[in-house]
């Protein structure tokens, strides 16, 4: 099959979790804005090659109450034809019918993307018709429409497979050809699960796809994997068009990553109470909240070996205490 007889229908992602602060694994990236923008200037550039959509299976935004300063990096960064559902880290207290509220909407408000309404089938015609389901709500099972050669589904729900997923999952988001919400549908992305992965689904004589697109930047030390963008490629053969997944993987040579060996990969986060009465404790010390936290960075960034833990809990105070 000669190249030029493939056709790219649409790109697919997912947990693109942009934030105004790195995580701790990613704390050494010399410009934590020009990282993120690496990955998303990939998808920008497989956009304008392929004048396709691109669909996001949710998570753009780390939290739901972006900064205006990350909400000007997306809108600026975001590829053209963007198209989402909302994941959890995009709603307000993870309803859905908030979503209003949210950073995402604003995104949808100043025509940078367009969320999905999950009670219509949105038409990319002549190649495909999508059907989506936010967080939190149940994909509806798919219709026949002749118009259109493939039924896609969009969501975001932690699914898993046994090489692939949380030992604590549920058994019933373990992805199997017994799924029956799967049952009308072609090909199912979905997001939530960080690790991408794509398995088929067997039904009777036909065989379906369901594909987790995972994270699109590695953002913890566990994130043992390649981010991927998914490329849904159409040609023409002897049976009419066909379609068939095609893996991008994200480049990531550039990345930086901070890591103490000594520290171990499996340690309990600080609680809610500890954060609040640490914030407590710092804002006695000066009627400036701002001095304060200017003088724990400073100390801390001259500390030679500090635990993943601390760093952690101090970041998240000092998060705190600057956004009061």
């Amino acid at each position: 099959m000669q190249s030029k007889d493939l056709e790219v229908a649409a790109i697919f992602c997912s947990d693109l979790h942009l934030s105004l602060n790195p995580p701790i694994y990613r704390s050494k990236e010399p410009d934590w804005f020009a990282a993120m923008s690496r990955p998303l200037c990939e998808l920008r550039r497989l956009q304008i090659k392929h004048h396709c959509p691109v669909i996001c299976c949710g998570d753009v935004f780390d939290k739901w109450k972006a900064e205006p300063e990350l909400i000007n990096f997306a809108i600026a960064q975001l590829p053209k034809q963007f198209y989402t559902i909302a994941g959890q880290h995009d709603l307000p207290n993870h309803c859905v019918e908030d979503i209003h509220k949210s950073a995402l909407s604003t995104l949808c408000l100043a025509g940078v993307a367009c969320i999905f309404n999950t009670l219509n089938y949105y038409p990319f015609a002549p190649d495909f018709i999508l059907k989506s389901a936010h967080y939190g709500q149940k994909l509806i099972e798919a219709s026949n429409h002749k118009e259109s050669p493939i039924n896609i589904g969009v969501i975001h729900q932690y699914n898993w497979i046994p090489q692939h997923g949380h030992q604590k999952a549920k058994d019933k988001y373990k992805v199997t050809s017994r799924r029956k919400e799967f049952k009308k549908y072609d090909y199912v992305f979905c997001g939530d699960n960080h690790i991408p992965f794509y398995t088929p689904l067997k039904w009777k004589h036909h065989i379906r796809m369901f594909v987790n697109c995972g994270a699109m930047m590695i953002r913890k030390s566990d994130d043992k994997f390649t981010p991927t963008f998914w490329l849904l490629v159409s040609y023409n053969n002897k049976q009419g068009r066909t379609f068939r997944i095609v893996p991008y993987k994200i480049n990531i040579k550039h990345d930086v990553y901070w890591n103490n060996p000594k520290v171990k990969e499996k340690e309990q986060e600080p609680s809610i109470d500890d954060l609040a009465k640490f914030r407590q404790e710092l804002e006695k010390l000066g009627e400036s909240g701002q001095d304060v936290v200017a003088g724990v960075k400073a100390y801390v960034a001259g500390l030679p070996n500090v635990s993943s833990r601390t760093v952690n809990f101090i970041e998240k105070v000092l998060y705190e205490c600057q956004n009061q």
